[in-house]
């Protein structure tokens, strides 16, 4: 019982550069300092994720995309950059990490789907939510949990709802160390995290819910849009209403 505070309070204490295992900071000391690197904003993200350098950023979306046995890997990251308005990667490990800070007008998921098909390739990602990059350990959480737990041949695709849900059953400790990441919005906006009780008790019906909690149905589906821009967990739908609460509950 007193070992897990002891190992909070020495992660704490540690630089993001020492959470990373020493191969993968040197990789990236070594890819930033080559004189062809010249992607500005990727240099700088490598050097806020891993180096521990002060850097301006809004808060970002990421893609994690791991792409496996192809030679075609330019070309999708490629393409990627070229839908997604403003958006640059990295690449950690066997993955590319693409960020970017734009609400998507594309369906990620039947993408990944077609793109797989068009390369013959099998391309797995992970789709955050907005994730503020005040401290480079938010990003390394969330890196860390998905490559554990959800990198898996058999799921294509995978957002913070099956991230909640796959951590709910085996892991609390660390969907307790996240639950500010994700849902950070809500936690701090009482009126938000009031009318997610109230939508789910009511069913998921908005007329419902406006009349339990005398809000406008407008109003209503405004603050929904917010929660999934935000956490990209659409409350509409059941399994992602009970993904929210579920973490609301911890």
């Amino acid at each position: 019982m007193i070992l897990r505070p002891l190992i909070d309070i020495i992660n704490k204490r540690k630089g993001i550069s020492d959470m990373w295992e020493k191969k993968i900071v040197n990789v990236v000391k070594e890819k930033i300092a080559s004189p062809t690197y010249i992607n500005k904003l990727a240099k700088d993200m490598y050097e806020f994720l891993f180096l521990e350098e002060k850097k301006e950023f809004e808060n970002f979306y990421f893609l994690i995309l791991s792409i496996k046995n192809s030679n075609e890997k330019q070309e999708i990251m490629d393409f990627f950059l070229d839908i997604i308005s403003g958006s640059f990667y990295i690449e950690i490990e066997n993955y590319f990490v693409l960020f970017y800070n734009l609400k998507l007008d594309i369906e990620i998921d039947k993408l990944i789907l077609s793109l797989s098909e068009d390369f013959s390739v099998n391309i797995r990602l992970f789709s955050s939510g907005k994730v503020s990059f005040e401290n480079p350990n938010n990003f390394y959480e969330i890196y860390q949990i998905y490559k554990k737990y959800l990198d898996k041949d058999n799921l294509y695709y995978c957002s913070n709802k099956e991230l909640i849900m796959e951590l709910y059953n085996k892991d609390n400790d660390s969907l307790l160390r996240i639950k500010p990441i994700i849902i950070s919005k809500v936690l701090a906006d009482h009126q938000l995290e009031n009318l997610v009780y109230a939508f789910v008790n009511n069913n998921l019906n908005i007329t419902k819910t406006a009349k339990d909690i005398y809000m406008h149905r407008n109003t209503i589906n405004n603050k929904l849009d917010l929660i999934y821009k935000e956490t990209k967990l659409n409350i509409r739908h059941f399994h992602d209403a009970m993904a929210l609460l579920l973490l609301l509950s911890l």
